[in-house]
C-alpha cells in the first residue's frame, strides 16, 4: 500500500467520523423536577436513564495541584489491598515517574495494582517505564495502542481519569499525571477541580473501572468485595457548615457517564439542568464547542434572566489552537443572549464544572466540547447539595476575579483573517 494512498485514506476515514459526529443527536424528555428539590430532582435524573442511583457519600474538594497530588501520595502510599488507576495523561517526568515508582512498590508488595492510560494522551509515556512497571507486577494496559495501518482508532479515546484506592475511595477530576498539574511551576498552576469520593459512589466507579479493564484487555473481570470497602453512607457525623476544601463532607450524589457505552448522558444532563435553572448557570471550561441542544438552552436561559457565565481558558494558554477559533461563534452567541463570557489569564483554566442555581453542580473529566459530548469516554459526578455548591461558587467567583470579561463589542469586531480561521477551522468542529 503507497503512502499517499494510506494518506488519503486516513484522511477520508477523519472526514467520515467527523460527518457521523455531526449528525449524533440525543433524544431529550424533560425531567419533571425543580432545582429547589435537589433530592427528588436527582430520582428524576435516574429515573431517566442519565445518572446513576444518587446516593450520600463523603467529599473532599480539592482545588490546588498540591492538594491534589499530596492526597493521592499519601493514600497511595497508605493502600493496603488494591489500587486501579486510570489516567488520560501521564507523563514520564518528575511526577509521573514518582507515582510510577510508588506503584511498583505496592506491587511487589502483593497489592492488586492496575494502571490503564489512553495511548493518545498518554504518547509519550516512557517504554522504559513501562517495562519496569510491569517487571514489577503492575497490570499494565493502554486504551487503543497504536497501529500504524490504523491510526484513526485514536480519534476515540479514554477520557475518564478514575483511581480507586482498596476499594473504598476514588478520584476523579480534570488532572493528569505532570508536573504542571503538581504545581511544580508556581507562576503557572493549572486551575482544575478534583474529588475524593467515599461510599456507595466508589462500588460504582470502580465497576466503570473493570468494565473498561475488560473491554481492553479480553479478559473477564470480577469485583473484589473486599472488607474494607464502604457499601453505606458515611457514618461520621459532618457539620452543615462543612468545607468540603478543608475536609471531607456529605453530599447527595450520582455519576453521570457518558461515551459511546452511555451516548448522550453528559449532554442531556446539560439540556435538562439549564433548563431547570432560574437564577443562574455558570460553567468553567478550557475548551468551549457545545453542540446546538446546549447552545440553545444556554440563548434561552440568558434570555429569561438566568445569570449565564462561562469562564473559558484563555486562547494563549491552549495548544490545540483550532478551538480559539472555532469557539468563537459560541462565545459571541452566549454574549448577545445576554450572558457574560471571562476568559481564564492566571494561568491554563483546565477545570470542568459547572452550577446550576445554589442546589446542583458538576465536577468530571468532561469539557463543553463536541468531543466530551459526543466521542469521548467521560465520567463526571453530580452534587446535589447546596452547600458544596456555594463552596465551588466561592471558587468561581476567585477564576473571574483572575479573568478578562470578553465583551460583545470585541466578538463583532473580530478581523477578517480571524473570521477567515474560523471558516477554515469549522469542519473539525466534530473533533475538538
Amino acid at each position: 500500500m503507497s503512502i499517499n494512498y494510506r494518506i488519503r485514506w486516513i484522511g477520508l476515514s477523519l472526514v467520515l467520523v467527523s460527518l457521523i459526529a455531526s449528525c449524533a443527536t440525543f433524544v431529550t424528555r424533560p425531567v419533571n423536577g425543580s432545582l429547589e428539590q435537589p433530592d427528588l430532582l436527582a430520582e428524576a435524573i435516574f429515573a431517566h436513564g442519565i445518572g446513576h442511583p444518587p446516593s450520600s457519600n463523603e467529599v473532599e474538594l480539592l482545588v490546588t495541584g498540591t492538594a491534589t497530588f499530596r492526597s493521592l501520595y499519601q493514600r497511595l502510599s497508605r493502600a493496603k489491598h488494591s489500587i486501579y488507576f486510570s489516567s488520560y495523561i501521564f507523563q514520564s517526568d518528575e511526577t509521573g515517574t514518582g507515582i510510577a515508582k510508588l506503584l511498583m512498590r505496592k506491587a511487589r508488595a502483593g497489592l492488586d495494582v492496575k494502571l490503564y492510560l489512553d495511548a493518545w494522551g498518554s504518547i509519550y509515556f516512557s517504554a522504559d517505564l513501562e517495562k519496569e512497571l510491569k517487571e514489577s507486577g503492575v497490570q499494565f494496559v493502554y486504551f487503543r495502542p497504536f497501529e500504524i495501518l490504523r491510526p484513526y482508532r485514536h480519534l476515540l479515546r479514554n477520557h475518564r481519569r478514575i483511581i480507586i484506592v482498596d476499594h473504598e475511595s476514588a478520584l476523579t477530576g480534570g488532572f493528569a499525571i505532570q508536573d504542571a498539574w503538581a504545581d511544580f511551576y508556581p507562576d503557572n498552576e493549572v486551575a482544575d477541580i478534583q474529588v475524593w469520593l467515599k461510599g456507595p459512589i466508589v462500588q460504582e466507579m470502580e465497576s466503570l473501572f473493570l468494565e473498561d479493564w475488560q473491554d481492553a484487555t479480553g479478559e473477564p473481570v470480577t469485583m473484589a468485595l473486599a472488607d474494607t470497602r464502604q457499601t453505606g453512607p458515611p457514618t461520621q457525623s459532618v457539620p452543615e457548615s462543612c468545607d468540603p476544601v478543608v475536609r471531607a463532607c456529605t453530599a447527595l450524589s450520582s455519576l453521570i457517564i457518558s461515551g459511546p457505552d452511555h451516548p448522550g448522558n453528559l449532554q442531556r444532563f446539560y439540556a435538562q439542568m439549564i433548563a431547570l435553572s432560574e437564577t443562574r448557570v455558570w460553567i468553567a471550561t478550557p475548551y468551549f464547542v457545545p453542540d446546538e441542544t446546549l447552545i440553545l438552552a444556554l440563548e434561552n436561559a440568558a434570555n429569561r434572566g438566568v445569570d449565564v457565565r462561562l469562564i473559558v481558558a484563555s486562547a494563549e494558554r491552549i495548544e490545540e489552537f483550532p478551538v480559539t477559533y472555532v469557539r468563537n461563534p459560541y462565545l459571541q452567541r452566549i454574549l448577545e443572549a445576554g450572558g457574560k463570557v471571562y476568559s481564564f489569564d492566571r494561568s491554563f483554566l483546565h477545570s470542568k464544572s459547572a452550577l446550576f442555581d445554589d442546589s446542583i453542580s458538576i465536577v468530571g473529566t468532561s469539557n463543553l466540547d463536541r468531543r466530551s459530548l459526543e466521542i469521548n469516554h467521560e465520567v463526571d459526578v453530580a452534587f446535589y447539595d447546596r452547600p458544596l455548591n456555594a463552596r465551588l461558587a466561592v471558587l468561581f467567583l476567585e477564576y473571574i476575579a483572575q479573568s478578562t470579561e470578553i465583551t460583545l463589542e470585541e466578538m463583532q469586531q473580530r478581523s477578517c483573517l480571524t473570521r477567515i480561521q474560523e471558516c477554515i477551522w469549522s469542519p473539525l468542529t466534530p473533533q475538538l
